[in-house]
C-alpha cells in the first residue's frame, strides 16, 4: 500500500513538472559580432508654415458610425493631411475645407451632405498623431439625409482652398457604406 501511495505521488510530481515545463517558453536573443546597431533616430525639418500645398490625403473609416449611441449610424469622422512638397511631414494651412458628400448615380452625382470649415473651424480642429499634423473633421448625417442614400452607398470628396484664395487641391472620391 505504502508503495502504491509512492508510486502515486512520483507520478503525480512528475506530470506537475511536465505541465509547468509545457508551459514555460524560452526565448534566445543572439547576436553577431560585426552586426551594425541601428541608426540613430534624427529630428526631421518640419514644413515651413508658408509652404504650398500639393498633395491633399483623406483618411476615413470605410462606413459610418453610431459615436452618438442613438442607434442610428450617422457620424462621419475624416482626417485631413496637407503635404508640401519636398517636406515629408503634414502641416496645417491657414485655409478653408469643403466636403462634398454624394451618392453616385447613373446620371451622376446626387448631392446629399456639403459642409464647409472655415479658417476659425479648422484652428479648433488641429490634432497631431504619429503621421503629424492633420484636420480632424466630424460629419453628422440628419436621418432625412440617410434617407436619400437609395443604394447604402455614398461617396465624397474633400477640397482644401487656402486663405488667400490662390490655391485649391481636392481629394480623389472615396466611397463609404452607409448602411
Amino acid at each position: 500500500m505504502i508503495d502504491s501511495v509512492t508510486h502515486f505521488a512520483r507520478l503525480s510530481a512528475w506530470c506537475l513538472a511536465a505541465c509547468t515545463l509545457l508551459g514555460c517558453q524560452t526565448e534566445k536573443t543572439t547576436t553577431r559580432l560585426g552586426d551594425p546597431l541601428p541608426p540613430v533616430p534624427v529630428e526631421v525639418e518640419g514644413t515651413p508654415s508658408d509652404a504650398v500645398v500639393s498633395d491633399i490625403v483623406v483618411l476615413s473609416p470605410y462606413s459610418l458610425s453610431d459615436l452618438d449611441g442613438n442607434g442610428l449610424a450617422s457620424e462621419f469622422p475624416i482626417a485631413v493631411y496637407l503635404y508640401a512638397t519636398p517636406y515629408p511631414l503634414p502641416f496645417w494651412k491657414m485655409g478653408s475645407i469643403r466636403v462634398e458628400l454624394f451618392e453616385e448615380i447613373a446620371e451622376g452625382e446626387r448631392p446629399i451632405l456639403e459642409r464647409g470649415y472655415n479658417a476659425g473651424e479648422l484652428d479648433a480642429l488641429k490634432q497631431t498623431n504619429v503621421v503629424g499634423r492633420f484636420y480632424a473633421l466630424q460629419l453628422t448625417l440628419s436621418e432625412d439625409e440617410l434617407r436619400k442614400l437609395s443604394n447604402g452607398r455614398a461617396a465624397y470628396r474633400v477640397t482644401f482652398e487656402t486663405l488667400s484664395g490662390d490655391s485649391t487641391l481636392t481629394s480623389s472620391v472615396k466611397r463609404i457604406n452607409v448602411r
